[in-house]
């Protein structure tokens, strides 16, 4: 069985930063009947500039090592249905031939990015949910 180099943890904690930023809903502007004591309460679920789950995955991502970049991608392409679990190996290259400085945008801008690094796992056997996670 292939070994992954990322640690479930951290597959895991990108799932969670990536649905965060996934479910955010464009900035409406300012309406005249708008109650000022919710206002606040939209910050939580409007995409913002100045939103700082951005920079945390930012700098999370920033973290990562060229075998966990490889993983991740392959979880993504695993999780998509573009490659089988038995291509893991084949993959590598492909995984690589993608430049360093695109490996985040693609990540951050890949459609359902969270639920195809989840499929990804579950492919090897794991999840991010129970006693998976040490």
């Amino acid at each position: 069985m292939t070994e992954l180099a990322i640690s479930l943890e951290k597959v895991c904690y990108l799932i969670a930063l990536t649905r965060e930023l996934q479910v955010k809903v464009p900035m409406e502007e300012d309406e005249d009947a708008s109650n000022p004591i919710d206002d606040d309460e939209t910050a939580v679920i409007e995409d913002r500039a100045d939103d700082p789950v951005d920079d945390e995955l930012e700098a999370y991502m920033a973290d990562l090592n060229t075998d966990e970049w490889d993983d991740l991608l392959r979880l993504i392409w695993i999780g998509r249905a573009d490659y089988a679990i038995e291509d893991w190996g084949d993959m590598l290259s492909d995984a690589r031939a993608l430049p360093d400085a695109q490996k985040q945008a693609y990540l951050v801008e890949t459609p359902m990015v969270a639920d195809y690094l989840a499929e990804g796992l579950a492919a090897f056997g794991l999840s991010c949910d129970g006693d998976d996670i040490t």
